[in-house]
């Protein structure tokens, strides 16, 4: 009973860990743009938020899309992505680190994400098809992307 009780437990860290689930931001043309707040490092109460992105191709044509993240805080840019492009085939959805879109902030808690001093934004959105973009993956070995400081 003791192990049984354990092995629950295991299985259910993981669930409790990575539960949260995207939530729908933005889509253009048969992509569709998803985020979620989680933290650098799980087990660190003072440890940075980080934003995540997944982008989903949902047209039949493969995608070139290209962004740029901003993070404002009272209505002044904070900090930013730099320009970010990607090709996506159809029906792939792309996410998280490997994929260079996780995005690190200053933001320490919850509150201050959502505070009305802070916002951010997936600016400059472009998608056209295009049959011959490299679609790979692109390997991030960093732990998160970090944003540009603008003075």
């Amino acid at each position: 009973m003791k192990y049984l009780i354990t092995i629950m437990i295991l299985f259910q860290i993981p669930v409790m860990l990575y539960g949260q689930e995207y939530v729908d931001f933005a889509s253009k043309d048969d992509v569709k743009f998803e985020y979620k707040w989680r933290k650098k490092n799980l087990l660190k109460s003072d440890s940075p938020y980080v934003l995540y992105l997944r982008i989903k191709n949902t047209g039949f044509e493969k995608k070139l899309v290209s962004f740029e993240l901003f993070y404002f805080w009272n209505g002044v840019v904070h900090s930013r992505s730099g320009y970010k492009e990607y090709c996506i085939r159809p029906s792939q959805k792309i996410w998280g680190k490997r994929w260079n879109l996780a995005f690190q902030s200053d933001i320490k808690t919850l509150e201050e994400i959502h505070n009305r001093s802070f916002t951010w934004e997936i600016e400059y959105i472009n998608v056209e098809e295009n049959e011959y973009c490299k679609s790979g993956l692109k390997l991030k070995l960093e732990p998160a992307h970090k944003m540009k400081i603008s003075k």
